[in-house]
């Protein structure tokens, strides 16, 4: 555990690390945008400058640098908080694909059903048509024939008739 500040002065409050991490990403904003404009995700704040926890002092002894130390931790600790949160999101962000999954597989299960229903319904609709073309057709072609037949007949007997009028007048 660490220990509380000696000097009020030297402390560091809370919203002056929230300004430090503001002004790291001011300052990596126009670093962080690529010839698409797309933002690209950096490591996280450098913590090269807060990794030295002790300095030298006049009498030369060594100060602990408490600053650097807690912003460390600060550093540290949401870190570990944004990984835990990742984590559980992993897995709802599962739970939900898998749903998603599910819904997409019902979703193609009626889109084929429906499919099948079209195409019966097609060929229930072909096979009536054709049951009504034949239907509608036999008497109509029973018609026509026997037309036919009676004209076939009409112009045989106006033949022979012709033929026995031109026989008799000879």
């Amino acid at each position: 555990m660490l220990p509380l500040r000696d000097n009020p002065e030297k402390h560091l409050p809370r919203p002056l690390l929230m300004q430090e991490i503001e002004r790291y990403e001011q300052e990596q904003d126009d670093e962080d945008i690529d010839e698409n404009n797309a933002r690209i995700i950096q490591d996280g704040i450098d913590m090269s400058k807060y990794s030295e926890f002790t300095s030298a002092n006049k009498s030369g002894g060594e100060d602990i640098r408490y600053d650097n130390l807690y912003a460390t931790l600060s550093y540290s600790s949401l870190q570990n908080r944004n990984l835990s949160l990742l984590s559980q999101n992993e897995e709802q962000l599962e739970g939900l694909h898998e749903h998603h999954l599910n819904d997409l597989a019902t979703i193609e299960e009626e889109y084929r059903q429906d499919l099948s229903k079209k195409r019966q319904r097609i060929e229930e609709l072909n096979v009536y048509r054709k049951r009504r073309q034949v239907v509608d057709f036999k008497p109509v072609n029973d018609y026509l024939n026997d037309r036919w037949k009676d004209g076939l007949k009409s112009v045989v007997e106006l033949g022979i008739e012709a033929k026995r009028m031109d026989m008799d007048m000879h």
